[in-house]
């Protein structure tokens, strides 16, 4: 599966934003994209991985995964494994450090949000 580091390309942006350009929450997003005549080499990332989906815009394929728990499971411990080289490597980093902020915050509101429940059905 060598060629699959190579036409790997982590992306910076994490940021939704809406119509009006305002952030309305975080995703993260990783894709591999190709034309739809090389179908056969993301099925077999896809298969081998086993996550991710593929979708296809016009003449192009998207090889997608954007459940938190496969980028935690699969993704990272991957790139862990076999770094990525050059700048694609500073990339993989920036999203591996968001997504691990992104999850401390989720859990810790998660606790407080809980706390709060719990202290309004004590009362």
């Amino acid at each position: 599966m060598p060629y699959f580091f190579f036409l790997c390309q982590p992306r910076k942006k994490f940021s939704r934003k809406n119509k009006e350009g305002v952030v309305v929450g975080f995703e993260f997003v990783f894709r591999i994209t190709i034309h739809k005549d090389d179908r056969n080499a993301l099925e077999y990332i896809k298969t081998t991985l086993g996550c991710g989906r593929l979708n296809t815009e016009r003449d192009t394929l998207v090889f997608t995964i954007s459940q938190l728990s496969e980028i935690e499971k699969i993704l990272i411990p991957l790139f862990e494994q076999f770094p990525l080289n050059s700048t694609k490597h500073l990339d993989y980093l920036a999203l591996k450090n968001a997504f691990w902020m992104f999850l401390v915050f989720f859990q810790r509101s998660s606790f407080f949000i809980l706390l709060f429940l719990v202290i309004k059905i004590i009362k």
